[in-house]
């Protein structure tokens, strides 16, 4: 999230509203983000209490998020959900999201908003799910992952093989 608004700024003002606000009350804004917990903290003087908690409310609950990188990221995760269930390459396709995503690439770390796609599908159209995502996302290197199951109820299983070319 500070990464966002440090870049794109909030809701009400942009970015560089925000830090000509934090420089010049010699404050400082940082936060986290992990799996179960996400914080934020501002440091100033108590004589700026009032600018600084205005800026630090609006970081809150007006956060920017990028809608058409959102929104992008959103089409191409049905797309690819679509061709797969057209393709009769998995029986199910859940979308999960917007999540935020921080990884290196290319040597810098960067931050941005993705979906999840989850395809439900036989081990045996590994490769030709593979080659759809590869040919349909537009990363260099998308994530594509598979998760071995346990366990499987017998009937799930077998609607998802009726639902499947294998």
């Amino acid at each position: 999230m500070m990464a966002l608004t440090w870049t794109k700024g909030t809701a009400n003002q942009d970015s560089k509203a925000i830090a000509k606000l934090v420089e010049g009350k010699a404050a400082g804004m940082d936060g986290f983000s992990g799996r179960n917990t996400s914080g934020l903290q501002m440091t100033g003087l108590a004589r700026d209490w009032a600018p600084l908690s205005h800026l630090f409310t609006d970081v809150l609950i007006n956060p920017v998020f990028p809608d058409k990188e959102v929104d992008h990221s959103r089409r191409v995760a049905e797309d690819i959900a679509d061709a797969a269930l057209e393709a009769r390459l998995a029986a199910c396709a859940n979308v999960e999201g917007p999540v935020s995503s921080t990884y290196r690439w290319k040597g810098v770390i960067e931050q941005s908003f993705e979906f999840i796609l989850w395809l439900k599908a036989p081990e045996a159209n590994w490769a030709k799910i593979e080659a759809l995502v590869n040919r349909v996302h537009p990363y260099d290197v998308p994530a594509i992952v598979a998760v071995p199951l346990s366990h499987v109820s017998d009937a799930y299983a077998a609607w998802a093989i009726e639902n499947t070319d294998v």
